[in-house]
């Protein structure tokens, strides 16, 4: 049946961890902690502790790594809302879970929005989009979580400001937006257009 994993953090969290599980098994903790989880919460007829914890903090990591991956998006915030609300939005950042793994200040040029934008090669707005992109110092970030990509999707809100006023009003265009072009911040769509995004600004991601 379906498992209920945690990532615990505090000062000494393995050590403290196992403090409250107890001893490894049933009958031991019975015996020696009855205070223990694993003697509280013992299932009947079943010799085998219901809970598990990481027996040192190199076996956390690993385990962490496997059940809660992180991943990588790009991430942007646009000219008109760096020049205003950078500060706030980095707070909304970082409220929101994220880790900032690369950070620059810069702007962009034609030809690097071009690539960002490159879906909208040929419509109507893609030279006002362009415009809109390099009139000024965008802030460019590695954003770090699990579901990163999601997840700052979610937090920039639908492209159109209006929408996102109506359907997210949370999110960040729902705040900081000033219109569809200049709509605060952009976002890789899929994990493959965050690789390619970060290797044009970042070169080849190296986290370590």
């Amino acid at each position: 049946g379906p498992t209920l994993i945690l990532a615990l953090t505090r000062e000494n969290a393995v050590a403290h961890w196992r403090d409250l599980l107890g001893p490894k098994t049933v009958e031991e903790a019975m015996k020696e902690n009855p205070n223990s989880l694993r003697a509280q919460y013992a299932v009947s007829n079943v010799p085998i502790g219901q809970l598990h914890g990481s027996s040192t903090p190199d076996d956390a990591q690993k385990e962490l790594e496997f059940f809660f991956p992180e991943e990588h998006t790009f991430a942007l915030i646009k000219p008109a809302a760096a020049a205003k609300y950078k500060d706030v939005i980095l707070q909304k950042v970082k409220d929101a879970g994220f880790t900032i793994s690369k950070f620059k200040e810069e702007s962009l040029t034609r030809e690097m929005a071009a690539q960002f934008y490159h879906d909208h090669e040929g419509k109507p707005f893609f030279e006002d989009l362009l415009s809109c992109m390099t009139e000024g110092p965008s802030v460019i970030m590695v954003l770090t979580k699990e579901n990163a990509v999601e997840e700052w999707r979610n937090l920039m809100g639908p492209v159109d400001p209006e929408v996102a006023k109506e359907t997210s009003p949370e999110s960040i265009r729902a705040h900081f937006a000033e219109d569809i072009l200049s709509n605060a911040v952009h976002g890789s769509s899929t994990k493959e257009h965050a690789q390619k995004s970060i290797e044009c600004v970042f070169g080849e991601l190296d986290l370590d």
